[in-house]
């Protein structure tokens, strides 16, 4: 795996990154990015330590940083020569009590990190040593090894506090310039790479074990069968009676697996460019290993494209299960319009249907890609169905799109969609969809529904859009 991918922290000096609630349950990290405590009164305004706390906390050191701006209403920020309160939200035990003292440090800053830090034992008293104006930033350092050479305190990051509760490796995904999330990791169980992408495979705390592909979350243990049954079942179960189906993607064969499981179903062409994810997922993704040893599935590693133009048979529904289009990626060509128009079409046997993953569908996100792939579809097909479901492994609602020119939803009902579960489905049904489901997730909020209505972008590859990021991304594993 490239360097990238070592367990090295990605954030700044100055800043920390807590897990969960860092105050549910001392000892606890501050991130000094946000303010994660407030300033509450202390008996005689001073500051000491309660030892059974400390003692735990100050095996690395702690680091909070406050704004006076940011106090709590009513709550002033220290004055000068004192040390007005004690760090402690009203969500927790007090970590500063009155009567034992500390040794800690008392930077004085007006917003200048690199302000000179001052040792002040005598801070359990009350006495700062130091003065602040009403915009200035404290941050108090109590820590029993990060001291210079001359025994002075050091204003550092500190380290995590050692809790079996809280994760030390963390895996993180960039889902804007300045919206990132993370989640717990218990190890990292295989990692690789092909000429296209870094693969890794990912035992997570919240999610089980995950994909991902150049860093960013493919499917995850927990819920990848939420977005698999809504990618391949509605378009199966609207469908007469289905017998051939052909996968743009899907490497990892869940897409096939869910194909499987119905019972008309005779021949699945599954299509990666990918061998290596092919490979991976095949030998590492136990739950998708009896898929990959069916007759019924024909792997073919090549271009999708290329591939279903040189071929001479139809199919009675195409899947492009995708990776997002991200610049520099692989896959964003196959979102276009020539694409539906000149291939996917003509490959479609009469009244075939064809679906396609559409990226995020939330009400802040569904602009980036969603709405563009629906307007452009509907520029090729008759009918064109959108619908979205919350997959909480991809930190949003999530959209697909059907296309076909024989009429889709307003011909049947939910208890015909039921009906065809019971008798189509191997064991008579399914973990998430329904059909009640299935028509909820047609409908779709105002905001969401009117930019559907409003888009007029065609998606070609001289206007691709992309969601954020980019081939070979930065998202990361990281230490905190």
């Amino acid at each position: 795996m490239s360097p990238s991918m070592a367990e090295t922290a990605c954030y700044p000096s100055n800043t920390l990154t807590p897990s969960r609630d860092p105050f549910a349950n001392p000892p606890f990290t501050v991130s000094s990015g946000s303010l994660m405590a407030s300033y509450a009164a202390a008996p005689n305004g001073g500051v000491s330590a309660n030892a059974a706390t400390m003692k735990n906390l100050s095996a690395n050191g702690i680091l909070a940083n406050y704004s006076a701006a940011s106090l709590p209403s009513g709550v002033g920020p220290p004055s000068t020569g004192s040390l007005q309160g004690a760090v402690t939200p009203s969500s927790c035990h007090n970590v500063f009590s009155n009567g034992n003292p500390l040794s800690a440090v008392l930077q004085a800053t007006n917003g200048n990190s690199a302000a000179k830090a001052v040792n002040t034992p005598a801070v359990a008293n009350g006495s700062s040593n130091g003065s602040m104006s009403t915009n200035a930033k404290v941050a108090i350092v109590c820590n029993s090894n990060g001291q210079d050479s001359q025994g002075n305190g050091l204003p550092v990051a500190a380290q995590p506090a050692e809790n079996p509760q809280r994760p030390s490796l963390w895996f993180e995904e960039d889902l804007s310039e300045s919206l990132r999330w993370s989640f717990g990791l218990k190890r990292i169980l295989h990692t690789g790479a092909s000429k296209y992408q870094e693969i890794a495979l990912l035992d997570t705390e919240p999610f089980g074990w995950v994909l991902t592909l150049d860093k960013r979350m493919q499917s995850a243990e927990i819920d990848e069968w939420v977005y698999h049954e809504c990618l391949v079942h509605p378009a199966l179960l609207l469908h007469q009676g289905p017998r051939t189906v052909f996968i743009a993607g899907g490497g990892e064969g869940s897409t096939a697996r869910e194909c499987l499981m119905h019972k008309s179903i005779r021949k699945i062409v599954m299509c990666d460019i990918d061998e290596e994810v092919v490979k991976f997922c095949s030998t590492h993704l136990t739950v998708n290993k009896e898929t990959f040893q069916s007759n019924k599935l024909e792997l073919i590693i090549a271009d999708a494209k290329a591939e279903l133009e040189r071929r001479e048979d139809k199919f009675d529904v195409i899947i492009a299960d995708l990776a997002d289009p991200v610049e520099c990626g692989p896959c964003y060509t196959l979102y276009c319009q020539g694409f539906y128009h000149d291939v996917v079409k003509p490959k479609l046997n009469t009244n075939g249907i064809f679906v396609t993953q559409a990226g995020p569908a939330g009400v802040l996100s569904h602009r980036e890609v969603f709405t563009s792939i629906y307007n452009t579809l509907k520029t090729v097909f008759t009918y064109v169905v959108a619908y979205s479901a919350h997959v909480p492994s991809y930190c949003d609602v999530w959209g697909w799109v059907l296309a076909s020119d024989q009429p889709l939803m307003n011909q049947m009902s939910s208890e015909e969609i039921d009906r065809r579960i019971a008798q189509r489905i191997k064991g008579g049904e399914l973990r998430y969809l329904d059909g009640p489901t299935l028509y909820a997730s047609t409908i779709l909020n105002r905001t969401v529904r009117e930019s559907l209505q409003n888009e007029k972008h065609v998606y070609t590859e001289e206007t691709a859009r992309f969601v954020y990021g980019q081939g070979r991304s930065v998202n990361s594993f990281t230490t905190h």
